[in-house]
């Protein structure tokens, strides 16, 4: 899914006070000082080029992935190491199963299944007579749900509203001689479900950083109560060729211990450091002469990371999970604080792995649930569109062929920049301090509200600073500033001088990108 890079940990300082007595010379005076390990990521790293080397080649749906460009044979092992092993492709069921009521969303030790789309509902929130239970089990009545009942009504013709029975023939008539009682209200929107399929989920995690408070952590609790996922976490260090071969044995041992891929969701974490220079990401430590200790840093290419960090036998145990859902997030901060994904990951977990929607669909819910991440960093979703479907199709749609796909895909690259009229102009950071005089906090807009070319003036000695909306960019989420209600009439209103905030969308389509996206990305998001 997405990479949430975490802080390597530092000593601290342990400052000691002591107390002078009336006796003893006065103390000097002087700046409180305090030394704190640092939790954002980034940093320098000695860069290097993957052992081997190994070389990222074209392929999908179990084809080769890792090939060696050796123009000699491999050392002694390090064929065992990478070798390509071809592995089963998840095989998709007709729809999501959803273990719990749509109405109550709980469980009951009886839930009827429509027989029309992924809905569930309990035997407390939907009642039928008593002398039809037995009539209803029968092998040619199915099940449709109110939701599925008001589409079909809807679709019958303007204006016609038919009662509720629930239980129909094949032809779709009623088998109850009474329509159904509902006992519930909906909690959720229309469309959600409260989805139950298992779903992996894998953090891998650079040696020496703590993940504790992690995104990956995060989903696994916010998961828990609706289904308690799959969850491994793989402490790497690629630093040296023998780390590689460690890792990559580890890595086949993993997927034996998972066994064959039914999975519905895989979603992958790779906590690691990147360097602020180039952008490689932090892979391991040179091997130091003293037990227990690290040597210097190694930084890869993107491409050379995710090929050790991915190695063939858990590659193309993840292929195989790719094919219903490709996204990607990457967060463009120079110094990232991870700690601030956990909001964005809960709304991910409710909004798209447990109610169901897709994640175009979900997104605006997403950023308005972490605005503290988007004053940090620009959020980046990175998609494949035209290839796969995540939703399984209905038997109506397996029917007439709805899993004929196109031949051409396309990866869409998504970046979000919140904005904040005098705080965040346009996604830049108004700075603090003026660049001439350096007086703080000096500025004042000089142009109206929303304009595309935004100014900035510094009060004290005029300077001025520019901020130029993105060419074909958009804007969503939109808030003219404070609001409150009116001690007179109760209304809503608009008091003082709120200035107005939201996200900007820059969309970009990359045709040939599909490829790379799919065998580098799809998992685990690059650090830019």
């Amino acid at each position: 899914m997405y990479s949430l890079p975490l802080p390597v940990q530092t000593n601290n300082l342990l400052l000691h006070r002591f107390r002078l007595s009336e006796n003893s010379l006065a103390p000097v005076i002087m700046v409180r000082t305090v030394c704190k390990s640092g939790k954002s990521t980034g940093g320098p790293a000695n860069r290097s080029v993957l052992p081997g080397p190994f070389k990222l080649v074209s392929g999908l749906c179990g084809e080769q992935v890792i090939k060696s460009v050796y123009h000699k044979p491999l050392p002694h092992g390090m064929e065992e190491a990478i070798s390509t092993r071809k592995k089963d492709i998840l095989i998709p069921q007709f729809w999501n199963h959803v273990g719990w009521c749509l109405f109550c969303c709980d469980g009951s030790p009886q839930m009827y299944e429509c027989s029309h789309c992924p809905h569930t509902v309990c035997v407390r929130c939907i009642v039928i007579p008593e002398e039809s239970l037995d009539y209803i089990k029968k092998g040619n009545v199915f099940f449709r749900c109110p939701g599925c009942h008001e589409v079909r009504d809807r679709n019958a013709g303007k204006g016609i509203i038919t009662p509720y029975f629930g239980f129909e023939d094949a032809q779709g008539k009623a088998v109850l001689a009474t329509p159904a009682t509902i006992h519930g209200h909906i909690e959720l929107t229309s469309r959600s479900e409260v989805c139950t399929l298992p779903i992996l989920i894998l953090n891998f995690i650079l040696a020496s950083v703590d993940i504790f408070g992690s995104p990956a952590r995060a989903m696994r609790d916010g998961l828990h109560p609706y289904v308690a996922p799959d969850y491994y976490e793989i402490v790497f260090d690629i630093g040296t060729l023998s780390k590689v071969k460690q890792h990559a044995k580890a890595m086949e041992k993993l997927v034996q211990d998972i066994g064959p891929c039914q999975f519905a969701c895989v979603e992958v974490f790779v906590h690691s450091h990147s360097d602020t220079n180039r952008g490689d990401l932090w892979a391991g430590f040179e091997t130091s002469n003293i037990k227990g200790e690290h040597e210097g840093p190694v930084a890869y290419s993107l491409d050379d990371f995710f090929t050790a960090v991915f190695p063939s036998s858990i590659a193309g145990y993840l292929k195989g999970a790719t094919l219903w859902m490709l996204h990607a997030f990457a967060f463009d901060a120079e110094r990232f604080h991870a700690c601030l994904v956990p909001p964005f990951i809960f709304a991910y977990v409710e909004r798209v792995l447990v109610e169901g929607f897709e994640v175009e669909e979900a997104i605006e819910d997403l950023l308005k649930a972490a605005p503290q991440l988007g004053m940090h960093t620009s959020i980046i979703h990175i998609r494949v569109t035209n290839i796969f479907h995540r939703r399984p199709p209905t038997v109506s749609e397996y029917n007439k062929g709805a899993m004929r796909m196109d031949d051409k895909a396309s990866m869409i690259v998504t970046t979000y920049k919140f904005f904040h009229e005098n705080q965040h102009p346009w996604g830049n950071p108004l700075p603090y301090q003026c660049l001439r005089c350096y007086c703080v906090r000096s500025w004042g807009s000089t142009t109206r509200p929303m304009s595309s070319n935004t100014q900035f003036a510094c009060k004290q000695c005029g300077f001025v600073i520019t901020y130029t909306k993105l060419d074909h960019s958009k804007i969503i989420l939109y808030h003219e500033g404070y609001r409150g209600t009116s001690k007179v009439s109760g209304k809503l209103t608009k008091k003082g001088l709120g200035t107005g905030s939201g996200w900007l969308v820059v969309v970009a389509v990359e045709p040939d990108g599909v490829l790379a996206l799919a065998q580098s990305v799809s998992h685990s998001t690059r650090e830019h």
